[in-house]
């Protein structure tokens, strides 16, 4: 139920909703790959969060959980784009492992930093945004609004175990839509014909500690109104269609 646009070289890739940074174990993530959707591929954060290391060498250790990520998943077929670091979590020197991967594989794309601490490598200007306002301006790289939503609410009968968050929160499944609708088309689609070329929306579902999932923790529910949701894809996608003509 939710798209995500990605323009590289003339191409045109259905992306999925921003589920993959949560997930945190290999066999979680050799399980999401085969869902059948086009992913962007963030690695697990070896450290906790350090802030922002931009010389921080390629350490034999860095280079070593990178290596084996990178095998690990390399074949994957659904992997649709590289993202080493994820808003600065262990990042140590994103221009040289975006690098690295485009030694070894040129065939995808990658987004060297996504959401923070850009430093004008890869091939994606990426841009996590959820409280101020949208603007996108023209880029040498593609423009992917890559995290963006996260509208949360807490679905009686379907919270998760624990205390849970949103970047805001919807009292009803009427007003989760009407909220998501007028993010959408109102805020998203008018940036697609200034440039902006990929969507990220958060998230595919709840998770222990954030509801702004479209399904529901234990994934036996759809959140917003389903037909909706359809609305609004075929509205991102013809106004995609249409810009890029």
């Amino acid at each position: 139920v939710c798209v995500s646009l990605f323009s590289y070289q003339g191409s045109f890739v259905l992306l999925s909703c921003d589920s993959s940074s949560r997930l945190s174990h290999s066999s979680a993530l050799v399980k999401y790959f085969f869902l059948r959707l086009s992913t962007f591929c963030d690695p697990p954060s070896r450290t906790a969060y350090l802030g922002y290391h931009i010389s921080t060498p390629l350490s034999s250790t860095n280079f070593h959980c990178l290596t084996t990520f990178f095998a690990f998943v390399y074949n994957t077929v659904s992997l649709a784009l590289w993202v080493p670091f994820n808003e600065g979590w262990g990042q140590f020197d994103a221009l040289k492992a975006a690098e690295f991967i485009r030694k070894r594989d040129d065939t995808r794309p990658i987004d060297h930093a996504s959401g923070w601490y850009d430093q004008g490598g890869g091939d994606v200007y990426s841009l996590h945004n959820y409280f101020y306002p949208l603007r996108v301006r023209p880029q040498t790289r593609t423009v992917a609004l890559s995290e963006y939503g996260g509208i949360a609410w807490p679905m009686p009968g379907h919270e998760p175990p624990r205390k849970t968050y949103g970047y805001g929160t919807a009292k009803s499944r009427e007003e989760l839509t009407a909220r998501y609708k007028k993010l959408q088309l109102g805020t998203v689609l008018p940036q697609l014909q200034k440039g902006l070329s990929a969507l990220v929306y958060t998230q595919l579902t709840d998770v222990e500690d954030e509801v702004n999932g479209l399904f529901t923790y234990d994934r036996t529910a759809i959140k917003p109104d389903a037909n909706a949701v359809r609305s609004v894809n075929a509205a991102l996608a013809a106004e995609f269609a249409r810009v890029i003509k």
